[in-house]
């Protein structure tokens, strides 16, 4: 990576764009954590700045250990306004 593919905010957030795929990462505080069933199913919201990255249990075990106040890593395809689908959470 270099330094166009790579952007830091003012408040340790961060955003890449990964070369290999159509993936990208935001990295920062995790902020609220909300969840909700859909179809059975829970599913994980972890605020971020301004927005919401959600993912389901089913889909990534680790969302299950992430609080307010933790520092993640989201990996996630396609972005937007307030709410967006993620595809791993890391610790």
């Amino acid at each position: 990576a270099n330094a166009d593919d790579y952007k830091v905010t003012d408040d340790n957030t961060s955003v890449t764009d990964t070369i290999n795929d159509d993936a990208k990462t935001v990295t920062g505080v995790v902020t609220d954590v909300k969840t909700a069933v859909n179809n059975g199913n829970t599913v994980y919201y972890l605020q971020i700045e301004n927005k919401y990255y959600y993912i389901s249990v089913n889909e990534c075990m680790n969302v299950l250990l992430v609080s307010a106040g933790d520092t993640v890593t989201v990996t996630y395809t396609t972005d937007s306004e307030t709410f967006v689908k993620a595809t791993n959470v890391e610790k």
